[in-house]
């Protein structure tokens, strides 16, 4: 499908927070398109996409199979750390402290073979499952204020000329 910035804008203007969910993907989608896959991101793709890319897979991978997944495979990608320094910019310390408590060697051999991981790691990682499991709204309120407080920045590297309603 082919997105375009502006029109995903509107969309998302056009409906309230807690409709965010019904529009992330649609962003989601774009950025895909624009820019490849996440795990590939580095200073040339917006900090601010880069951390709300990241963070959707955080929560999907939660979701789907349980957070440590996510953590296993974006073990040692700098889009891992991107994410993690505009958190600490953006977000409250209890989200980056969370976000941060997965963060392992899951790249390495030793563990990596035979996925023998930690227990200490596991453990973290149900941890963080609670918690984004208690704190999806929140989660989501954050990845539309990224969209929000960053609309300037998406779409000047998008070169769109919706800026003049920004």
């Amino acid at each position: 499908m082919n997105y375009n910035i502006e029109t995903i804008y509107l969309h998302l203007d056009s409906i309230e927070s807690d409709e965010f969910p019904e529009v992330d993907y649609e962003f989601y989608s774009y950025f895909s398109e624009k820019y490849g896959y996440a795990e590939n991101y580095d200073e040339n793709v917006p900090e601010c996409i880069t951390a709300f890319m990241i963070l959707e897979d955080w929560y999907s991978c939660w979701f789907r199979g349980g957070s440590w997944t996510f953590y296993e495979y974006y073990a040692g990608k700098k889009a891992l750390e991107i994410t993690l320094n505009f958190l600490r910019k953006f977000a409250d310390k209890e989200m980056t402290d969370i976000f941060e408590s997965g963060i392992h060697e899951y790249d390495n051999l030793k563990y990596k073979k035979d996925s023998n991981y930690p227990k200490e790691w596991l453990d973290e990682a149900e941890q963080i499952d609670i918690w984004i499991e208690n704190r999806e709204s929140e989660i989501f309120r954050f990845l539309e204020k990224i969209l929000i407080d960053n609309k300037k920045t998406i779409c000047v590297k998008n070169n769109t000329a919706f800026m003049d309603s920004i």
